[in-house]
């Protein structure tokens, strides 16, 4: 776990150093030089226009979804860690920053929307005759569904995992077809 920790805030901080650098050289190449030294101090205009774009919705991300996480320390912490766990609560985290602002909303309405959905599904399947067919078609995965008498529980870390993509690929159509452009932070990651 801390290696993958590591390694999301290592691709952050390299990706955001790396178009620092870039957008650095494309000022120096256009019209923008004259926003740079010698002409401009940095802190003037090159530093706040990259942290705004560059920076910020890795924060915003990682804020949004430290915050959400407290809800499930709550939850974790009232149902003694056994409805969630705290590297479940890491790796949500995780890839709320990595799927940064706006990402972050897509990757929430994944992640309760497909874990809603597939309770429901599996509890209105409770019979008999269909649990035992799906064991039996889903045998690698019947260990990850908890069939009680009352109610069928998943863990949700797998639904963390796999909004991620969902959030990463789909923001920019999702943002479009919702007409919610405007949330962006930097217009750029709105795409074609």
């Amino acid at each position: 776990m801390r290696i993958s920790l590591l390694g999301v805030i290592v691709t952050i901080v390299v990706s955001s150093l790396a178009l620092t650098w870039l957008q650095y050289k494309a000022f120096l190449a256009g019209h923008l030089r004259y926003a740079l030294p010698p002409y401009q101090p940095l802190q003037e205009y090159f530093l706040p226009y990259v942290f705004f774009y560059f920076w910020l919705p890795w924060l915003v991300g990682f804020g949004v979804s430290a915050i959400i996480s407290v809800y499930f320390w709550l939850i974790k912490r009232r149902s003694e860690g056994i409805m969630i766990g705290t590297e479940e609560i890491i790796v949500f985290v995780l890839f709320g920053t990595l799927t940064s602002w706006p990402g972050i909303l897509v990757y929430i309405s994944a992640v309760f929307t497909l874990y809603i959905a597939s309770l429901l599904l599996l509890n209105l399947i409770r019979l008999k005759v269909l649990r035992s067919m799906l064991n039996l078609m889903f045998k690698p995965f019947g260990r990850l569904i908890f069939f009680d008498e009352k109610e069928i529980r998943i863990p949700i870390f797998w639904f963390f995992i796999f909004s991620a993509p969902v959030a990463l690929l789909l923001t920019p159509a999702i943002m479009r077809a919702l007409n919610l452009t405007w949330v962006y932070i930097a217009p750029r990651l709105i795409g074609n």
